[in-house]
């Protein structure tokens, strides 16, 4: 008991220190690292919830990609956001990095929910030009 509650203590101080070495030494704004974070949480939840639909087993290397490509991303995003800092004229990069994990979790979750084949960004697209075309035409 007590060496679990040492090893939950040991834990909690070191994702505090990873959350002040992001947030204050590379100065990522915490909105975009919430985001983030919720975006994956849908993935990963939708991605059960899918799997379970379609009766494929949910593995533990299905679980440890999961892991790694909030590595990936984690690395990625820290990248970019230390170009963006060091280079004020790249400030640009940092958004775009965000954007671009962001678009692709929620393409992911999209995918997920309404299956791979659904083209609900397209389908968005395409309302959003008809509606536009509508009210030209008015």
């Amino acid at each position: 008991q007590a060496s679990h509650l040492a090893q939950m203590a040991w834990t909690k101080c070191i994702l505090s220190a990873a959350y002040v070495a992001i947030t204050e030494l590379l100065q990522v704004e915490i909105k975009l690292i919430a985001v983030i974070t919720l975006l994956i949480i849908l993935d990963l939840i939708s991605g059960l919830w899918a799997s379970r639909l379609k009766h494929v087993p949910i593995t533990s290397f299905r679980l440890r990609r999961t892991a790694r490509k909030v590595y990936e991303y984690c690395v990625f995003l820290i990248a970019f956001t230390a170009v963006s800092n060091v280079f004020d004229w790249l400030a640009w990069v940092k958004m775009g990095a965000f954007a671009f994990v962001a678009i692709t979790e929620l393409k992911s979750v999209t995918e997920n929910i309404f299956g791979e084949k659904a083209k609900v960004f397209e389908q968005i697209l395409k309302l959003r030009s008809n509606f536009t075309n509508e009210k030209e035409n008015k």
